[in-house]
């Protein structure tokens, strides 16, 4: 949790002492939780968040007047929501309608009793320091061929891969029959135990066949494997079989989205979005050190992904959530 301190500077207000409002943010959109404390019990307060900044100048109602300056910007998008605090005077809410694409990166908050403001609590993540490079182990940005341009892990075209505008610069285009194939060589193997990070982005076109975006299986039946599979029944899962990261839901057709598949040394995470979809139990169970090949865009001879592949990026460790967040422009600190 980012937690934001404020002093609790009393104001009197029609000869009664109020403490200011404080607002703790917790998590990253789109599935932050947004909390104030301290504001006035069982009265409303108004939370306003702003992607880009700017100011509100309020017009009517008892605290019209009031300017809610939510940092410096020509333009600004805000959410704004009016809700009652409990007997306590606090409240926790998450703005659903924060999506990814409109994720907010300041929030602040007005009781509207006293109209105390308080102070605007960042809600973005600074990516800037984040070092991808420690641990990559392969990177696979697919600009017309299939070069590993950090270990050199090149993959072999299986079928006929095709290639289109991806997030940055070409990506990968399959068919449905179409994969990279790459070997499995020691410094790109784990064992049991040992942790590791799948990220790349992914642009859904396929049908209602299972298909499997990526894996590390041999055939297509049991046995010791991973994999990425979206089912038939919109059911998607993340790991071997018998201890999956499943959730309900496809990707989404025709948008971009960012994946993100982590496992820690016992279990298997899906990030969508940077938003964590499903974690599996204790996968303490030898399906990492098989000698079957990573292929992107199927998982062994199974049914395969149709759509577009992009910036898929391998590591050695498990990334944390904010390193996670800060994935999806991963490649803009590698070049």
């Amino acid at each position: 949790m980012r937690r934001v301190f404020v002093s609790w500077a009393l104001v009197l207000i029609s000869g009664a002492a109020f403490a200011t409002p404080a607002i703790d943010v917790d998590g990253w959109c789109p599935s932050v939780s947004i909390s104030m404390t301290g504001a006035t019990p069982m009265h409303e307060v108004m939370i306003v968040t702003g992607e880009a900044g700017g100011t509100t100048t309020l017009t009517h109602g008892p605290c019209a007047g009031t300017t809610l300056d939510l940092g410096d910007a020509d333009e600004r998008r805000n959410h704004v929501v009016t809700t009652r605090t409990d007997s306590s005077g606090d409240l926790t809410f998450t703005p659903a309608s924060l999506g990814h694409d409109a994720c907010a990166e300041s929030v602040q908050g007005l009781d509207l009793t006293t109209c105390e403001v308080t102070p605007v609590v960042p809600m973005t993540i600074d990516c800037s320091a984040t070092n991808f490079e420690d641990g990559l182990l392969a990177y696979w940005p697919g600009n017309d061929n299939a070069r590993d341009v950090v270990g050199g892990h090149d993959g072999m075209i299986q079928g006929s891969v095709d290639y289109d505008a991806g997030m940055f610069g070409d990506a990968f285009d399959f068919d449905g029959s179409s994969s990279v194939k790459i070997r499995p060589t020691e410094d790109i193997s784990f064992d049991d135990g040992e942790p590791f990070t799948w990220a790349m982005w992914i642009y859904y076109e396929g049908t209602s066949t299972p298909e499997h975006l990526f894996g590390k299986r041999n055939g297509c039946g049991g046995g010791s494997f991973y994999q990425y599979v979206v089912g038939a029944d919109g059911t998607s899962h993340w790991g071997p079989d018998a201890c999956a990261a499943g959730y309900v839901g496809a990707p989404p057709k025709g948008t971009w989205q960012h994946m993100v598949a982590t496992y820690d040394g016992s279990a298997f995470s899906l990030y969508l979005d940077g938003e964590l979809k499903s974690t599996s139990g204790d996968c303490h169970v030898d399906v990492l050190g098989n000698r079957a090949a990573y292929t992107i865009g199927t998982s062994g001879t199974c049914a395969g992904w149709v759509g577009l592949v992009d910036e898929v990026m391998l590591w050695n460790r498990t990334l944390t959530d904010d390193e996670i967040v800060c994935a999806g422009g991963a490649t803009t600190h590698l070049r």
